[in-house]
């Protein structure tokens, strides 16, 4: 297999799980209006369904250009000179 099969393999994997992604996050939407109503006099089962519902979304990784411009922390050593 080539190197750019793999890359394209894995750019439509990417966007397959993409797709996937929002349409599961389309129906929680339509989900959530739903049980916030079925269950806004139970407010137990409503804390249920909010809990079991919540999603956790990843952390934003930093951009190259980003990590670069981040000072060093102040005990850090100071990179080796070029030379």
């Amino acid at each position: 297999m080539r190197a750019c099969d793999t890359r394209d393999e894995h750019v439509t994997a990417t966007a397959v799980i993409d797709t996937l992604i929002e349409r599961g996050l389309d129906a929680l939407r339509e989900l959530d209006a739903y049980m916030r109503n079925t269950y806004a006099n139970e407010p137990a089962r409503l804390a249920a369904w909010l809990s079991a519902s919540r999603i956790e979304r990843r952390t934003r990784r930093a951009q190259p250009e980003e990590e670069e411009q981040q000072p060093a922390p102040p005990n850090a050593p100071a990179p080796p000179a070029a030379g």
